[in-house]
């Protein structure tokens, strides 16, 4: 997803190697199987880009806004922050539909993969999927009052 961003200065090698660089801080990791891996590396690569982005809001100087490519609503482009202050305010409501979203984009990860994580069917998988993605088309056109959340 990054690939298509033009004014993004984080690039898709350099995104894989932060999130292995703080994967590699914590002392163990538990995973039952490469989902579990990929959804733990979603988790982390969310982080990464939420705290690249944040650290370029901070800066003095002229900067671009990052934004992620989704297929929220055709292909149009969504900004970072506001994808990060909706999936948290989705989190408070339904965590389990935030960590499909954030398994599914931030790790790519297929529905089936997400399933097995979740210990669901790709069936029910789907369809919070889809109820997870027209909650964030709502509230990324609507927003509420940023949410900050402590690093």
């Amino acid at each position: 997803m990054l690939r298509r961003e033009h004014a993004v200065s984080l690039s898709s090698g350099d995104l894989v190697q932060e999130t292995v660089l703080r994967l590699i801080q914590l002392r163990e990791i538990e995973c039952d199987d490469r989902a579990h891996f990929m959804a733990l590396a979603s988790r982390f690569m969310r982080r990464v880009l939420v705290d690249h982005v944040r650290a370029k809001q901070a800066e003095k100087r002229e900067h671009h806004r990052v934004t992620l490519t989704t297929r929220f609503d055709r292909g149009r482009a969504i900004d970072l922050s506001g994808l990060d202050s909706a999936l948290i305010r989705l989190g408070s409501v339904d965590g389990q539909r935030a960590e499909i979203v954030e398994m599914r984009y931030f790790g790519g990860m297929t529905l089936g993969d997400i399933a097995q994580v979740l210990s669901l069917s790709e069936a029910t998988v789907k369809r919070r999927w889809v109820a997870a993605r027209a909650w964030l088309i709502d509230a990324m056109d609507d927003p509420l009052v940023p949410v900050h959340r402590d690093a």
